[in-house]
């Protein structure tokens, strides 16, 4: 019962992830929290229920705003744990 009721309160807050990926040239994480590890070729991200892992080629974090990142480069696998 808790659990139900602490997502519906992250749904109405706003507060989940949301990953908008554009063919493999662009993706758009939304309530991104932190950056754990970026380099040219992996990059992983913290949000608030997830940590996302990105693996690609000439990655690069092109806009880090308030709780949202843009990725550009080619994307070649992307990968979510709890």
């Amino acid at each position: 019962m808790l659990k139900n009721i602490y997502d519906k309160s992250r749904q109405l807050a706003y507060l989940n992830t949301a990953i908008h990926l554009n063919d493999d040239r662009f993706m758009i994480v939304e309530n991104c929290n932190k950056i754990l590890e970026y380099s040219d070729i992996y990059i992983s991200l913290k949000t608030g229920s997830l940590k996302i892992f990105v693996w690609g080629k000439d990655l690069k974090i092109d806009d880090f705003d308030t709780d949202c990142i843009r990725i550009n480069g080619s994307i070649q696998s992307v990968q979510f744990s709890r």
